[in-house]
């Protein structure tokens, strides 16, 4: 009976030993990928032991001996992660073959961080095949000619090998590993590739679009977008590893600078283009200083950024989207309280950016799932965000478009209103001038206050001192030698030019200088004005003198500069020549402002007196400059003690002979090296140096003469010359 237990025993052990020995290969199996369907894509992840080496010393002779075994951790992921970028990742995982097709298998690494791995097929305990891969290498040495890392696994049917990985980064790892024969992989990137290809598709045609709106409408904003909108197409075309292939295949460095580069122009186009499409700087005016100034770090990292060692500036440029976003959305929800209608959609557009990158972001970082939709949720936000932000433009132009047509309306309005107005004023004078009684004196309170009612629509006083004065082509018909230089100071001019074609055919010219510039001087010369018409044109007084001495009592008169207690004392200088052809006499009379005539120092000189002055320059010889001077008296001004009688000069002129009439702004401007008054002195001379020009090239080289004079400096007041040769 013992005997009998004993062989019990011995039975049960060799059945129980047994049974462990055949369920070994099925144990074995549980971590061999069995690759049995061709059109099946195989995802490694669970199949993985992994083992990180922070020493960075395991060689691939001892991890084959067993010395690490122990160090090896099963995947319970399919896209296991790590973030720790100082250390080397080992990976094994065993493949056998089950099909009888395909002899060829792709392994894809899908994150395009890794700097570098190397991959050791061992077959027995031996290895029979290394290849080194990753970022590091350049893109046309690699095993396959694609923007992620693959690699060619040859298995024949019924084969069985094992695969172990090293791996290294600077970047975080994720271990998305998938195996695909490649008919199924050829499949599968066509697909994605195709849906990559529409979106660069249609950023580039929005890129051209808003290009040639930026020509044809003037319109930066559309140049900021289309710069914003290719400036992020180049950063996931480094992302998805083609800036790798197509521009930088020999510089695996290169790409992470240039991908760099671009995420910063990205947040800098991104940042600029919110300052201008909300104005930011009109609307929220505390917010764009940030604005403006997280802008010119942006710019300054474009360029500092790549003289820094790559982890740091790629450090620097992971902390670039967060802020960029935030600004820009913070920008666009107070644009929306602040009731600007196309800030909705450019909010609502940047969101879906926002949300797109956050979760590509989060992916690569390993907080959200790995797959196709997670890694390329920032191509899909990217692309909803740029067509919205082009609606958003088009709704903007829609936008000034009937705003500008709301301004014209009301412009047309306000022409009106003062036309009525202007019509009313003149009705009323007429009637006051007719009935000089004293309601004349009672109305003129009224008077001033309408005026002042014109002088608020200072914006139209332009187009009424326009249509006042004379078309200079008028004059250049009577004499063809002739100019007329104006460059009023400030929209409206208080010098004026004046000339008349007279009754016995001769032509009378002024050049008048009223008190002050802008609307002041306006309309002092529209009074000025007004009184050369009666005077000259409805009385016929042709002779200067007596012009002045009218004008004088005219604009006392209409000033009420006769009493004591006048407030007004404004006036004007001016110069006036009355041209005789049949005669050949040129009669002046002058307020303060000379005249001019420079002759050639051929002729006989016969001037003399007391306010004749000749002046002649050795640098410009062939001519003289005779001045002409003016009475050291203005016209109005205030009560004075005496009445002034202005005086006639009589001019019998050579043919050839140049007539200047100015006023005082283009001897006063200043400018030059030393900021000085360009003199009359130095205006003379100028004169003297252009005598052998005609006049219409004379009036060019005038312009371009005190345009460079003046430079940068502020035009200080009205400038007129007029030129006549006779």
């Amino acid at each position: 009976m013992k005997l009998v237990h004993i062989k019990y025993k011995i039975f049960v052990t060799l059945l129980f030993s047994l049974q462990i020995f055949l369920l070994l290969p099925n144990a074995y199996s549980i971590n061999t990928i069995q690759l049995t369907d061709p059109e099946k894509d195989y995802e490694i992840g669970k199949y993985l032991e992994i083992f990180s080496d922070k020493s960075e010393t395991a060689t691939i002779q001892e991890i084959l001996s067993g010395k690490y075994d122990g160090e090896f951790v099963q995947s319970s992921s399919n896209a296991p992660g790590f973030s720790d970028h100082h250390a080397n990742y080992w990976l094994r995982f065993d493949l056998k073959n089950k099909t009888t097709t395909t002899d060829e298998w792709i392994l894809e690494l899908g994150n395009t961080n890794v700097m570098v791995f190397n991959i050791y097929m061992v077959k027995n305990g031996k290895i029979i095949k290394l290849t080194r891969e990753g970022n590091e290498v350049p893109f046309y040495e690699r095993s396959n000619h694609y923007e992620k890392l693959t690699y060619n696994i040859q298995l024949d049917p019924d084969e069985a090998k094992a695969v172990y990985i090293k791996a290294s980064s600077e970047f975080p790892l994720l271990f998305n590993l998938t195996l695909k024969s490649p008919h199924f992989f050829i499949g599968k990137i066509t697909q994605l590739q195709f849906l990559l290809g529409i979106y660069y598709g249609v950023a580039l045609v929005l890129f051209i679009y808003s290009i040639f709106n930026f020509i044809g409408l003037k319109n930066r904003n559309y140049l900021l977008y289309g710069l914003y909108i290719l400036c992020v197409a180049l950063m996931l075309f480094s992302i998805d590893g083609k800036t790798a292939r197509y521009l930088l295949y020999d510089s695996p460095i290169g790409v992470y600078r240039f991908m760099d580069f671009v995420l910063t122009c990205s947040g800098f186009f991104g940042i600029y283009y919110t300052q201008s499409f909300l104005n930011t700087k009109k609307f929220l005016p505390k917010l764009n200083k940030i604005l403006q100034a997280f802008r010119y770090l942006l710019f300054i990292n474009m360029f500092v950024g790549q003289l820094l060692p790559l982890d740091h500036a790629t450090f620097i440029n992971r902390l670039i989207p967060l802020p960029t976003v935030f600004l820009v959305i913070t920008s666009g929800i107070l644009s929306v309280r602040t009731g600007y209608k196309p800030a909705r959609i450019f909010l609502i557009a940047f969101a879906f950016f926002g949300v797109g990158a956050t979760i590509t972001d989060l992916a690569f970082e390993l907080v959200l799932p790995a797959n196709v939709w997670t890694l390329h949720a920032i191509h899909i936000g990217s692309g909803l965000e740029a067509i919205l932000l082009m609606f958003g433009l088009v709704q903007q132009v829609r936008l000034l478009k009937k705003e500008k047509a709301e301004a014209q309306e009301k412009m047309i309005i306000q022409l009106q209103e003062n036309e009525k107005l202007k019509d009313k004023v003149n009705r009323e004078l007429e009637q006051k001038v007719q009935e000089r009684t004293k309601e004349i004196n009672e109305k003129k309170e009224e008077l001033a206050q309408k005026n002042k009612d014109i002088v608020d629509s200072i914006n139209y006083a332009q187009k009424i001192q326009e249509a006042i004065l004379p078309e200079k082509d008028d004059l250049y018909k009577e004499i063809k030698q002739s100019f007329i230089l104006y460059a009023p100071k400030d929209i409206v001019s208080g010098d004026f030019y004046w000339f008349n074609k007279n009754r016995d055919k001769s032509i009378s010219i002024a050049a008048c200088d009223c008190t002050g510039h802008g609307v002041p001087g306006a309309f002092m010369s529209m009074i000025g004005n007004d009184l050369l018409n009666q005077i000259i044109k409805e009385k016929g007084v042709v002779n200067p003198a007596e012009v002045l001495n009218s004008l004088d009592d005219g604009i006392r008169e209409s000033l009420k500069q006769q009493k004591e207690d006048a407030k007004s004392k404004d006036g004007m200088d001016l110069a006036l020549i009355n041209v005789n052809f049949d005669s050949k006499e040129v009669q002046y009379a002058g307020a303060h402002n000379s005249l001019y005539l420079i002759r050639d120092s051929s002729n006989e000189n016969t001037f003399n007196g007391e306010n004749i002055k000749v002046y002649e320059n050795e640098e410009y010889p062939g001519h003289q400059l005779i001045e002409i001077r003016a009475n050291r008296v203005g016209i109005g001004g205030g009560l004075s003690a005496d009445k002034i009688e202005f005086t006639n000069n009589g001019i019998s002129y050579i043919e050839g002979d140049t007539f200047y009439l100015f006023s005082d702004g283009y001897s006063d401007q200043f400018g030059g090296p030393k900021d000085k008054k360009y003199t009359s002195r130095r205006f003379k001379d100028f004169l003297l140096k252009v005598q052998s020009n005609s006049m219409q090239e004379q009036e060019q080289l005038l312009e371009t003469e005190i345009k460079n004079w003046k430079g940068d400096v502020e035009q200080v007041d009205d400038i007129l010359v007029i030129g006549v040769r006779v």
